[in-house]
């Protein structure tokens, strides 16, 4: 049975197992290599012995992780590529201010209100004409810093 989850989470899901196996299997390989090499430093037969047993069983935990790791890349993978990605459809046209102005009705003391403002539109500007004509221009006034280097 599936749990319906967020892909986000399972994302994090499948990355914080992934980095607690890689973490698990660097600890166990340290132990082997720390393991063995003291093993064949060891002049004592009983402790090499129990040194390599502890290296074997460290090396088949190791690779118990690493077919575990294996196992969940590729169900991660597998679950990726069986899912499918449905093409978004675009969205309907729709003039949201036509609708606002069809929903919003205004009061018959509203209308009235605005029937009786007068409201100029603004005049079409001619070619040729300034904006700023009566604003004389000065280049250099005493508001106007000057040059800091001397």
């Amino acid at each position: 049975m599936a749990i319906d989850r967020p892909s986000v989470l399972r994302s994090v899901d499948f990355a914080i197992v992934a980095i607690s196996l890689a973490v698990i299997g660097t600890a166990l390989g340290c132990l082997v290599f720390i393991t063995t090499g003291h093993a064949a430093a060891a002049t004592d037969p009983n402790v090499r012995r129990y040194l390599l047993r502890l290296a074997w069983i460290s090396l088949t935990l190791l690779l118990f992780v690493v077919l575990v790791f294996v196992w969940l890349v590729v169900r991660r993978v597998s679950l990726r590529m069986r899912q499918r990605r449905q093409p978004a459809e675009p969205t309907p046209y729709l003039d949201a201010w036509a609708l606002a102005g069809k929903r919003f009705k205004l009061s018959a003391e509203d209308e009235r209100a605005l029937a009786e403002l007068e409201i100029e539109p603004p005049q079409a500007q001619e070619e040729g004409e300034d904006q700023n004509e009566d604003k004389p221009e000065d280049d250099e006034g005493p508001d106007k810093p000057g040059p800091t280097w001397r």
